[in-house]
């Protein structure tokens, strides 16, 4: 049982914590090298200035989408164990 009931997270904080996420996740540059799967992708060097817009605005709205459907709708992430 939780000590602190879940609430439901408003738009401004979803909006606050994709930025975050997506700031540190995946607009930042790796200290290695890494294999080109997943997400590494959105950070390609030979991505042109048009592309990089595009990614910095469309990602942290999918991240958004998320954060919202976990801890809005599911109010937490459950364990498949």
């Amino acid at each position: 049982m939780r000590r602190v009931a879940v609430s439901e997270a408003d738009e401004h904080e979803l909006e606050l914590e994709s930025k975050w996420i997506y700031q540190y996740a995946f607009d930042n540059a790796t200290l290695s090298i890494q294999e080109e799967c997943c997400l590494t992708l959105l950070a390609r060097a030979e991505h042109s200035d048009d592309e990089r817009r595009r990614i910095s605005k469309e990602a942290p709205e999918k991240i958004k989408e998320a954060l919202n459907f976990i801890r809005n709708q599911l109010f937490e992430v459950s364990s498949l164990l």
